[in-house]
């Protein structure tokens, strides 16, 4: 049955260890909701966090939306299903106002998330561990998709495939491996960043890689 969680003004935190949904559930509304409203980051103050750990598994549609605070999603488990085709959104984050929106993943995602920000800025990082991985089927829609009218960033030091990245009225900035003079021990395989389409907004967008794409 569906969950609803929301504050205003104060912080809402999920960890997930167990499995949220039915696998071959039909449904497109959200499962499982979370939502704060305030005035910023800060203690107190309308944010939201996620996390989905090694042993958490999500099969049907998780929102989390804050207005006025920070909204924070952490994968180290598993999104969606392999091999499916539906280009329909499993994980939506999203964010307006002040504060900063992210999604970092060191786990599998297969089916579609959706990371979006108005007026704050946006980051996205794929981790040595990270994979996201394509739909199947011909010419499927993207895995990641990555939007926001302020400074946006991707950092891939994982395997990404099918990724869409659009920015706005600020630099959107991708990059693929680390660069000269940047280091992390846990990386020990080359990125790939694959079937990537970045798309710039009127502050432009800028693509370094130090990998494979």
């Amino acid at each position: 049955q569906p969950v609803v969680i929301s504050n205003s003004g104060g912080s809402t935190s999920v960890y997930n260890s167990g499995t949220i949904g039915q696998i071959g559930a039909t449904s497109s509304a959200p499962i499982f909701t979370v939502g704060g409203r305030g005035d910023g980051p800060g203690s107190g103050s309308g944010n939201v966090s996620f996390a989905n750990t090694s042993t958490g598994v999500i099969y049907q549609p998780v929102s989390l939306s804050t207005s006025g605070g920070a909204a924070s999603v952490t994968n180290l488990g598993t999104i969606g299903v392999s091999g499916l085709t539906s280009s329909g959104i499993l994980f939506t984050i999203g964010g307006q106002g002040d504060g900063a929106v992210s999604f970092t993943n060191a786990g599998t995602v297969y089916q579609p998330v959706s990371v979006s920000a108005s007026g704050m800025p946006l980051a996205v990082a794929n981790l040595p561990t990270g994979r996201i991985v394509p739909l199947g089927g011909a010419n499927p829609a993207a895995t990641l998709r990555v939007g926001g009218n302020q400074v946006v960033t991707l950092l891939n030091l994982g395997q990404a495939g099918e990724v869409d990245v659009a920015g706005g009225s600020s630099l959107a900035i991708i990059q693929n491996g680390l660069a000269p003079g940047q280091t992390l021990s846990s990386l020990t395989a080359i990125p790939n960043l694959a079937h990537l389409l970045g798309t710039a907004g009127s502050g432009g967008i800028a693509v370094t890689n130090f990998a494979s794409l």
